[in-house]
């Protein structure tokens, strides 16, 4: 039998799920950095409480101020957040991981594209990602994208993109 899911809100942007039965003591996840994480610093747990850490013995837990920090969410609401976080999480780690080849690029400038694109559907939701969501809507860095194609792909697939696509049209010189 499958386990019971439960997905919540944390600090309003952060979702969380806690796994079992009874979700006071089931086991707690937050998504961070694309992927489900275990809450090994208790915000969950803690948040469900209501624990106050810095509180009188006997005032530690049923908190409200620290339980207001929480709400159930329905599944729908947290794979609307999941796909927003991963997504921005993509962008900020191609930010990073193609700075010193973007460097180069923009040196050379050697193709200009317009109209460029990745679109995709992910957690059941069409998305879609441009080079202005990483550098500029400039041709050439339209272009760097295009070239940078295979690495898109490869991250949105690892991260249960499917049906990914892309649009974009090369500039002729001249």
């Amino acid at each position: 039998m499958e386990e019971k899911v439960t997905y919540y809100l944390l600090f309003k942007t952060i979702a969380c799920k806690v796994i079992g039965d009874y979700p006071l003591m089931g086991k707690p996840y937050i998504f961070s950095k694309g992927e489900w994480i275990i809450d090994k610093s208790h915000q969950v747990m803690d948040c469900l409480w209501g624990y106050e850490p810095g509180e009188q013995l006997g005032y530690r837990t049923f908190n409200t101020d620290v339980m207001e920090c929480i709400e159930e969410i329905d599944e729908q609401a947290a794979f609307r957040i999941i796909t927003i976080d991963t997504i921005k999480f993509l962008i900020e780690k191609w930010r990073k991981e193609w700075e010193k080849a973007k460097k180069h690029w923009d040196d050379a400038r050697p193709l200009k594209f317009k109209e460029v694109g990745a679109h995709f559907t992910i957690n059941g939701y069409f998305a879609s990602i441009y080079p202005s969501d990483i550098y500029s809507f400039s041709y050439y860095d339209q272009a760097f994208f295009v070239m940078r194609k295979d690495d898109v792909e490869k991250d949105l697939e690892k991260y249960g993109a499917t049906d990914i696509d892309f649009s974009g049209t090369m500039i002729e010189e001249g």
